[in-house]
């Protein structure tokens, strides 16, 4: 499937964006990435269902850490107004009360719808993150 330069750069400029917001704790500016109805699905939890529910929880676990999120994609490709991508995902959150820092990897999907104006937003997700093991203290 082939991908238009403009709309590969688009969808790496989506989650260019992801990144800097979240590190910035902007939700307001993460909300703005998704469409309204989105659905995410992260592994042992239930489905987080809409813009609303995704902000409350993007306030509570910004409010509590820090973070810090990297992409690798493996594909991205796009069917008219719709997209996905897939890829490698990490993250690392480290608690602003202080304590170790956890880190997750794994992959993900996200599926991408494209709006009016041309721009893309994020209406599904999925990922199989599991938490990477500390190593011992010495």
């Amino acid at each position: 499937m082939a991908v238009s330069n403009d709309d590969e750069e688009a969808i790496r400029s989506l989650f260019a964006e992801w990144k800097r917001a979240s590190e910035a704790k902007d939700v307001d500016g993460l909300s703005k990435l998704i469409a309204d109805d989105a659905i995410f699905l992260a592994p042992g939890q239930p489905p987080i269902r809409g813009r609303a529910a995704f902000e409350a929880l993007y306030r509570q676990v910004l409010g509590a850490f820090t973070f810090e999120q990297e992409w690798v994609f493996e594909e991205i490709a796009v069917l008219g107004d719709w997209g996905y991508c897939w890829g490698r995902d990490s993250v690392t959150m480290t608690p602003l009360a202080g304590g170790p820092a956890v880190r997750a990897s794994g992959t993900g999907l996200s599926i991408l719808r494209r709006l009016g104006d041309g721009s893309w937003v994020v209406a599904r997700g999925i990922n199989n993150m599991a938490r990477e093991t500390q190593p011992a203290a010495p």
